[in-house]
């Protein structure tokens, strides 16, 4: 089976070894723009006090802070060509998010409950990080490693964390629940497949409901509880198995 985040680890691995290999073919420009900045940095407060010699008399400016401003500003110059881009840092948070959601889950086998990781569906690009099967039925989860706090607007059918508009987060959640409901219907398994929303870093309100749209949200720290009880008719043993087996066999 699938590790959870293992897509959006490759995408991050392919964007890095992208990011090192521009800064080797470019190391000269790298290394002349880092020295570049210190000197900039060496001689700043030299020049500066000698615009202002009509002002200053016999000020002279120490060689220990000549140096210091040279190196904060070569360090900056350093850090600011090295470090990873926005993308990159957004697929490596989404990346530990999946993996983080993926152990909850993983922890649920002695539940009866079994989780599929990172599976592609069927005509389509997109993936879903997880899918769950146990006794309380069938789940897509999407995993969403946003920072900030959570408000639910627009007569509780909206999510917005920090200013920004993330409905779209329910529509992705409720067609790919749709896509795996669809595929077991076609191989004579007639069971509905409940759509869930984790997010990770994320503050939800103290007293937030427990769907919004039709979709489960949820942390993390609530995962697991809400996938066990959430009011289902209990499936038996043998038929959560042959829906395992489908689900693994049909999502590659």
């Amino acid at each position: 089976m699938t590790r959870a985040g293992s897509s959006a680890q490759t995408r991050l691995e392919r964007i890095r070894s992208g990011r090192v290999a521009r800064l080797r073919g470019r190391w000269s420009i790298v290394v002349l723009t880092i020295v570049a900045a210190f000197l900039l940095g060496f001689y700043l407060p030299r020049l500066s006090i000698a615009a202002l010699s009509a002002f200053l008399n016999d000020v002279e400016v120490p060689t220990v802070v000549s140096l210091g401003v040279g190196a904060i500003l070569a360090s900056w110059a350093a850090i600011a060509l090295v470090n990873p881009s926005p993308s990159e840092q957004a697929w490596r948070k989404g990346a530990s998010g999946e993996r983080r959601v993926g152990r909850v889950l993983d922890s649920l086998q002695r539940s009866g409950v079994w989780a599929l990781h990172d599976r592609k569906l069927p005509g389509s690009a997109a993936n879903v990080d997880h899918v769950v099967v146990g006794p309380t039925g069938v789940f897509t989860i999407e995993t969403k490693s946003y920072t900030g706090r959570l408000a639910i607007r627009g007569r509780g059918s909206q999510l917005w964390v920090n200013g920004r508009d993330r409905s779209s987060v329910l529509d992705q959640a409720r067609r790919h629940a749709h896509v795996v409901e669809a595929l077991l219907a076609g191989t004579g398994i007639d069971t509905p497949v409940h759509p869930v929303v984790c997010f990770v870093d994320t503050s939800l309100p103290m007293f937030s409901p427990n769907q919004v749209g039709g979709v489960a949200i949820c942390t993390p720290n609530n995962l697991a509880k809400r996938i066990r009880k959430l009011p289902r008719p209990a499936l038996p043993a043998d038929e959560v198995e042959a829906i395992l087996k489908t689900l693994d066999a049909r999502l590659p």
